[in-house]
């Protein structure tokens, strides 16, 4: 027998919320992907932004007691931004990185929605903080773009991850 399931787990809700945040944002001819299941590689044109999953770690420090217990969850994604170099000029390159880079971080900290807690993830989410932006490399060792690093902290019933705990 099988089962059909159409409610997705917090996390997946969670990464719908970013990617939608990016898009909505419509950074200049740029287009917003998350890799499917099995992770195979997508096409990464200019001005593409991956959003990639990477980690999911117990929070101890945001878990709490109840019955069930509320399961505190960190969850790092990757925002990839592909940018191709097309100026001779390192400075030019750097300089779009910079830009794609600070609209994509504008879009994640200043949704449309209760800018205010934008941490919240429209409820799912308890806490979140974006790191360092770092440059990327492809397989030949040349800039890609540039990356930045969301942790994003939340809670879930133990029993269930479906359901948000606050």
């Amino acid at each position: 027998m099988t089962h059909l399931i159409t409610q997705q787990p917090i996390v997946d809700q969670i990464a719908d919320v970013l990617i939608e945040r990016i898009d909505i944002a419509e950074i200049v001819n740029t287009k917003v992907l998350r890799p499917d299941r099995e992770a195979r590689r997508i096409d990464t044109v200019d001005s593409t932004i991956v959003v990639q999953q990477t980690q999911l770690l117990v929070n101890d420090q945001a878990t709490h007691d109840g019955n069930p217990i509320a399961l505190g969850l960190d969850v790092i994604f990757n925002v990839r931004c592909h940018i191709k170099n097309r100026a001779t000029c390192e400075h030019d390159f750097q300089a779009e990185c910079n830009r794609v880079a600070a609209a994509v971080y504008q879009a994640i900290v200043k949704p449309s929605i209760d800018p205010a807690m934008w941490y919240q993830f429209d409820g799912l989410a308890i806490n979140a903080r974006i790191g360092s932006v770092m440059q990327m490399t492809n397989e030949q060792g040349i800039h890609a773009g540039v990356m930045l690093p969301v942790t994003i902290t939340f809670r879930i019933s133990e029993d269930d991850p479906y359901e948000a705990r606050a």
